[in-house]
C-alpha cells in the first residue's frame, strides 16, 4: 500500500527543490507580466471614417462610400467589409482574419486609401482607427428635457461635454443623438429663372461669401497675430441678407431667391 508520508521522507530533497523552482518561476513571471489600465486585447477590426459636410446620402454613397469599399476590399487579410452612410459622412467596418497583424492591417488600409484619394470629392476627410478597448465608452449619460431635441443636443455639445473633458483622466467625451441644427436654404425655381441663375450658382455664391478665412497677419515681435475675416452668418436672417449678385445695379439677396429657415440635419442613412 502506498504510504505518502514515507514517500515524502524518501524524496524530501527532490520535492523541496521542485517547490523552490516553482516559487522562483512564479515570482519571475509576476515581475515580467505586463500590466495596464486596459488589457492588451487586439480586435481584428478597423474603422474607416470619411467626412464631407453637406453632401447628401445618395451622392455620399456613390462618390465616397462605394469607391472606398472597392479600394479596401483588396487589402491583404480582409474578411468582410460593411458600411453605413449618412449625410456628410460614411463609416466602413473592415473585418480581418483572426490572428492577422493589425498594425500591418492599418498600414495596408492607409496605402489603399491613398490610391483612391484622387477619385474622391475635394476636401474629404479620412480617418482610420484600429479597434482597441480605449475606443469604447466607459460611462454613458442619457439626457432628457429641453424644448426640442436640437436644443438638448446644443446643451450637451456646447456646455456639458466641455466640462466632462476637463475632468482629470478623461480622454474624450462624445455627443450622440438629438437633432443637429442647420440653416436650410430652399431655392425658388421661378426666382432663380428670372435672375438667370441655377441652384448650383446659388450654392456657389453662398459658399463664396459665407466664409471664415485668414487674410494676413500682424507682426509684433516676438509675437505674430493672424488676421481672420469672418463673413459667416449665425442666423437665418444673416443668410437671407447675403448679397448673391447684382441686377440692374441693385443687390440681389438670398431672400429674393430662396426661403431660408432653421431646420435640422437629415437622419436618413444607408447601410451596406
Amino acid at each position: 500500500m502506498f504510504n505518502l508520508a514515507s514517500y515524502a521522507r524518501h524524496y524530501f530533497g527532490a520535492l523541496l527543490l521542485s517547490a523552490l523552482l516553482l516559487t522562483l518561476g512564479g515570482i519571475y513571471s509576476a515581475t515580467r507580466m505586463p500590466s495596464a489600465v486596459y488589457p492588451e486585447v487586439t480586435f481584428p477590426r478597423i474603422s474607416v471614417i470619411a467626412r464631407k459636410p453637406g453632401l447628401d446620402v445618395p451622392n455620399m454613397q456613390v462618390k465616397v462610400t462605394i469607391p472606398l469599399e472597392e479600394a479596401v476590399s483588396t487589402v491583404l487579410g480582409i474578411a468582410q467589409v460593411r458600411s453605413k452612410t449618412i449625410r456628410g459622412a460614411s463609416e466602413l467596418w473592415l473585418e480581418f482574419n483572426p490572428g492577422f497583424n493589425m498594425l500591418q492591417a492599418e498600414q495596408f488600409t492607409w496605402n489603399r486609401l491613398g490610391t483612391v484619394r484622387s477619385k474622391l470629392p475635394p476636401d474629404v476627410e479620412l480617418n482610420v482607427e484600429r479597434m482597441t478597448p480605449s475606443v469604447f465608452p466607459i460611462l454613458s449619460l442619457v439626457l432628457t428635457g429641453g424644448d426640442s431635441p436640437a436644443q438638448l443636443r446644443d446643451f450637451a455639445y456646447f456646455n456639458l461635454a466641455p466640462r466632462i473633458k476637463n475632468i482629470a483622466d478623461v480622454l474624450y467625451a462624445n455627443v450622440a443623438g438629438g437633432d443637429i441644427r442647420e440653416i436650410e436654404v430652399e431655392p425658388r425655381p421661378e426666382a432663380l429663372l428670372a435672375a438667370g441663375l441655377s441652384a448650383a450658382d446659388l450654392a456657389d455664391q453662398i459658399a463664396k461669401v459665407h466664409r471664415l478665412q485668414p487674410v494676413g497677419r500682424i507682426e509684433q515681435p516676438p509675437f505674430a497675430y493672424q488676421v481672420i475675416v469672418n463673413t459667416q452668418g449665425e442666423t437665418a436672417r444673416d443668410i437671407s441678407n447675403l448679397v448673391i449678385t447684382t441686377k440692374n445695379n441693385q443687390p440681389l439677396l438670398v431672400s429674393e431667391l430662396a426661403d431660408v429657415r432653421i431646420g435640422r440635419m437629415d437622419r436618413v442613412l444607408s447601410i451596406g
